[in-house]
């Protein structure tokens, strides 16, 4: 999976995987079509040790936020999108947040009545590299423990 910022770039580039559907988990909910998403961030992504996970957090930041003023958008969040960074690689979940009780909720009310409920998909995104271009240039990050899919299968078949 590609990540740019057109025309002039950066780009960050990832194998996607674990990727698991929502017919897979039978995963309830659903938020509005439209509506904004939360999202959320793992603390490494502000580590200044880790700059490209500052990279791909701003890339995230413009993707999946809505744009402000958006003629289609919805004046409510009801869902958040989730990235957390575990074992070299970026988790992303898809909550849906709900009000235990049925009630309006209101400013005013405790923030303990909502809760979250995974509505799907889950995947992982494993960084490959991040270029200083669209969809190229030069290379401004690369991952040195990333091993190709080919890689990794023929080291298991070599074994035999």
């Amino acid at each position: 999976m590609w990540l740019s910022k057109s025309p002039s770039g950066p780009a960050f580039k990832f194998l996607v995987q674990h990727i698991k559907p929502l017919t897979e988990y039978k995963l309830t909910g659903n938020c509005l079509r439209y509506s904004r998403p939360l999202l959320s961030f793992d603390a490494a992504f502000s580590d200044p040790e880790k700059p490209h996970l500052q990279l791909a957090k701003e890339m995230f930041s413009h993707i999946f936020n809505t744009p402000k003023n958006h003629p289609k958008s919805k004046p409510f969040i009801d869902h958040v999108l989730s990235f957390h960074y575990l074992d070299d690689c970026i988790w992303f979940r898809n909550y849906q947040i709900l009000n235990q009780q049925e009630e309006q909720f209101t400013a005013d009310d405790d923030i303990d009545k909502l809760v979250l409920i995974e509505i799907g998909p889950r995947l992982c995104l494993n960084p490959i590299k991040a270029f200083d271009g669209s969809m190229g240039g030069e290379t401004l990050w690369q991952n040195p423990a990333f091993i190709t899919p080919t890689r990794s299968r023929s080291k298991k078949f070599s074994s035999f």
